[in-house]
């Protein structure tokens, strides 16, 4: 575990801290690093901010680094994992009684995100924290599985316009979010760009079957999966925020599969699926900041493909993780969401549900209580809509 003077002692502590297993001159670095943290405040900050309360915790307890830093913090960051632990435990309660309902339908879904790493990866020990529940379901089975929650007690979010329900499982990657008593599933149908549904298909196929409790789940298959999470942390940063917890994920499962999962065929499904240079960048960090090890003919094609400013961008984020300049290009974005819909009436679909939402919708947008206010701004939607388009 290198050093790194590009980066704040509170950064280096967090990073040191964002794995699973530690050998005994890990753990003499991470108590070196714990004596060298002058903005405590700034370290609990980040460590919450970033998703990695719980895990912090845990492994400062884990390196006897916890004894060198405040007792008040050390209770604050304790306090905190208790409370993942409990929505951890709420939320895999509650997949129970959801999974049932798709079983009994003869729906085949699989765990994404957490839930998923927190069977496979973390060990099921509550260090993963989470928000709330990812399923994939298969394209042709997605609106049904939404209708069977929905008569199950769940409720869907608003809809931009209503018009949207007529073309839900044709844009976007997952449908609209479901809430019920303190939990939201989203149900995915589709995880990578482009018309080719190659990889999430292999998700579904290639699954495997795990238990926990007295239930048995489907978790995704290594490399699928990794590449999923890989995409997933870009669009976060695209969206302007990043967190340590999805590099976390990404360095223990290559922690654990780095043998199965870091060769040739990783990067032929990356590109297949348009993510060559993302994975290089992703990896690129993996090795800078977490020291994996990266085999010299991937290491010749990572430097070639990531980008300049992959350093800078991640630096920028840790110190930050929210509220920085969205990074993609919004009218690409636009064109490309609207080309990857099916069929010329679904585009018309959109684009009209786009321009005329309803008036919840234009209230909420443009943070107004008043309709006529709200009325005001459906000009300015055609503008940006023109904008989004030609430019």
């Amino acid at each position: 575990m290198s050093l790194h003077i590009d980066i704040s002692p509170e950064e280096q502590l967090l990073i040191s801290l964002c794995r699973l297993s530690f050998s005994e001159k890990q753990k003499k670095n991470i108590r070196t690093l714990a004596k060298k943290i002058t903005d405590i405040d700034k370290f609990a900050y980040l460590a919450n901010k970033h998703g990695i309360v719980a895990l912090t915790y845990h492994n400062l307890k884990e390196t006897g680094a916890g004894d060198l830093l405040p007792e008040d913090k050390m209770a604050h960051l304790a306090n905190s994992r208790m409370k993942s632990l409990g929505r951890n435990t709420f939320l895999f309660k509650n997949i129970e009684q959801v999974l049932e309902l798709f079983k009994q339908e003869k729906i085949k879904s699989v765990l994404l995100k957490g839930m998923a790493l927190e069977l496979s990866v973390y060990g099921n020990m509550g260090l993963r924290q989470m928000n709330d529940i990812d399923i994939l379901v298969p394209h042709k089975q997605c609106m049904e599985a939404r209708r069977i929650l929905l008569k199950n007690g769940f409720q869907s979010i608003p809809l931009k316009s209503p018009l949207y329900n007529l073309i839900l499982p044709y844009y976007g990657k997952h449908l609209p979010e479901l809430i019920k008593g303190g939990i939201s599933v989203e149900i995915h149908h589709k995880l990578f760009s482009g018309a080719d549904h190659l990889l999430t298909e292999r998700m579904l196929t290639n699954s495997t079957e795990t238990t926990f409790n007295k239930s048995s789940v489907l978790i995704p298959p290594v490399r699928e999966f990794f590449l999923y999470l890989v995409n997933h942390l870009d669009k976060h940063e695209n969206n302007g925020e990043s967190q340590l917890r999805l590099y976390t994920d990404l360095f223990c499962m290559v922690d654990k599969y780095g043998g199965e999962l870091l060769d040739t065929a990783l990067f032929n499904e990356a590109e297949a699926a348009g993510l060559e240079k993302i994975l290089s960048a992703k990896l690129f960090l993996l090795k800078q900041y977490w020291g994996i090890y990266i085999p010299p003919a991937m290491e010749i094609l990572i430097n070639e493909k990531t980008p300049d400013n992959t350093s800078h961008l991640f630096r920028t984020f840790l110190a930050q993780p929210e509220g920085h300049p969205v990074l993609y290009n919004r009218a690409e974005n636009y064109r490309q969401t609207i080309k990857q819909i099916t069929g010329f009436h679904r585009k018309i679909i959109f684009i009209t549900g786009d321009l005329f939402p309803t008036l919840r919708f234009m209230k909420k947008r443009y943070n107004t209580h008043s309709k006529l206010r709200a009325l005001l701004y459906y000009p300015h939607r055609f503008g940006k809509l023109v904008y989004l388009i030609l430019n």
